[in-house]
């Protein structure tokens, strides 16, 4: 544990005297920092590196299951920021404590198939932990109800009355349950799909990811660190690994309620407790989502404009720092992993987003256009012909495939690649979706259609790739 210094002892003593609800603060003979209920372990601890730096430690611990639901480190540099992210701990404490569950309804013509549906997505939330209270009502009651919901789900025959149940539950996310979803009672699907729409981000397609295959042409000699960026409306996470002549020497992530930039500087002092000297590597690479380019970083849903992300890690340390889109990044992994496709393009496209992003690859060169404008799809959509809303199509299957496929067409016809990988849940028959681009394109100019691999898998390896591209030149 770190020695008595003076930001120390003053953030240590801060957080005893703070109030966070439902739970009990003590500091430990060693100085750390603890608090508990019945559910949950927080933990705060202090770590001493050389020439009297300290990393900071916070945590919070699900005890059913050991799992961190809040994980972070960070720099003891600035008592301010630092009192901040204990804000932002205590905050996800007191939701933990409160017990407080995100209330969802099912809604059909009668209410009797949703019971039972909603009952077993119920069993599943309480399984996993999820914190999911689901509950049932026929369309007519659901709508006079005047209940509180945090999401509204639809069976299928009821979906066309999206938009007055919206009006009806002005801050809930109102969305279609997919046909094949409600018919077979996947109750899984069904808590996927809800996941997705309250997070505003994809999953990713299920199964075990393989951190061990590494192409050979991606064992550079040296060390390498990259880093990708998932947002989620209530939970955000930075993923990195640190990767020696094509080997894995250190992976980790954090995971935390607010998505900050200055996260991705905190990575490096949980980096740095674990012995590896930032300063020493040859290169930091980061994935990010919105518009990249020369070192910065525009992205509207944040507020952030021309924000120089990478300067300020690459003045601490004096270390190359790349920064690129996460779906640029994501279609160069691809391109590594399925080396008989010369061109390749990425779709990603969330839930309930009525426009996506592209990454374009040629010869596993990524296509960047000017000032890192390509793939930039959402300034297409008020020129796109739609059979309704796009708003209102982002929230059914039917809906997200005429999307999709629109989407698509525009980048068959611009860039004619031999494959687009697709990451758009519940966008996942390729067979319909192709079946949705024949009557535009002729069978012989269509692309492989393929179900995308797991997003951060391939926006790590992919982002491995570029800085290598990036220092050989």
């Amino acid at each position: 544990m770190a020695s008595e210094n003076g930001l120390v002892e003053a953030l240590r003593s801060w957080i005893l005297v703070q109030e966070v609800s439902g739970y009990a603060l003590s500091s430990t003979g060693d100085g750390q920092v603890r608090l508990e209920d019945a559910a949950h372990t927080g933990e705060v601890n202090f770590y001493e590196l050389e020439l009297d730096a300290t990393v900071v430690e916070m945590r919070i611990v699900r005890q059913v299951d050991d799992e961190n639901v809040f994980f972070l480190h960070f720099m003891l540099d600035d008592l301010v920021r630092a009192q901040e992210l204990f804000g932002e701990m205590a905050g996800a404490l007191a939701e933990l404590s409160s017990g407080r569950k995100v209330r969802v309804l099912l809604s059909c013509t009668c209410g009797i198939t949703t019971t039972m549906f909603a009952h077993k997505m119920g069993e599943l939330s309480d399984a996993f932990g999820l914190g999911y209270e689901v509950c049932a009502k026929p369309l007519d009651q659901a709508i006079l109800a005047q209940e509180s919901f945090d999401a509204v789900m639809l069976a299928p025959q009821v979906a066309f009355e999206r938009n007055r149940v919206a009006a009806a539950y002005p801050g809930a996310v109102v969305f279609e349950i997919p046909a094949r979803i409600f018919g077979s009672y996947d109750a899984a699907g069904a808590v996927r799909l809800l996941s997705n729409a309250l997070d505003g981000h994809n999953r990713g397609v299920e199964g075990e990811r393989d951190q061990s295959t590494m192409p050979q042409d991606l064992a550079w000699p040296g060390r390498i660190m990259v880093v990708t960026a998932v947002l989620g409306s209530r939970q955000s996470t930075f993923e990195y690994r640190v990767i020696e002549r094509g080997e894995t020497v250190l992976a980790g992530k954090t995971a935390k309620r607010v998505f900050d930039f200055r996260d991705v500087e905190d990575l490096l002092a949980g980096v740095r407790l674990q012995g590896i000297d930032v300063g020493r590597l040859d290169a930091i690479g980061i994935a990010v989502p919105g518009i990249v380019g020369e070192g910065s970083v525009v992205l509207p849903s944040l507020g952030l404009e021309d924000r120089d992300l990478g300067a300020r890690i690459s003045r601490a340390y004096d270390v190359p720092v790349f920064l690129d889109n996460d779906a640029n990044a994501a279609a160069v992994g691809c391109s590594y992993l399925q080396s008989s496709y010369g061109s390749i393009t990425y779709h990603r496209e969330s839930f309930g987003h009525e426009v996506g992003g592209q990454g374009m690859v040629e010869d596993r060169r990524l296509i960047r256009g000017k000032h890192s404008f390509a793939g930039e799809l959402n300034h297409l959509l008020g020129v796109m012909r739609f059979s309704t809303d796009p708003a209102d199509l982002a929230w059914t299957e039917d809906g997200m495939y005429e999307l999709v496929s629109r989407w698509l067409l525009v980048n068959v016809v611009e860039h004619a690649p031999d494959a687009i990988y697709v990451d758009a849940w519940p966008v996942t028959d390729m067979d319909r979706l192709r079946g949705m681009l024949t009557p535009h394109v002729d069978e012989q100019y269509l692309p492989d259609l393929l179900p995308a691999p797991d997003f951060t898998e391939a926006t790590l390896l992919g982002e491995l790739a570029l800085c290598i591209q990036h220092l050989r030149q």
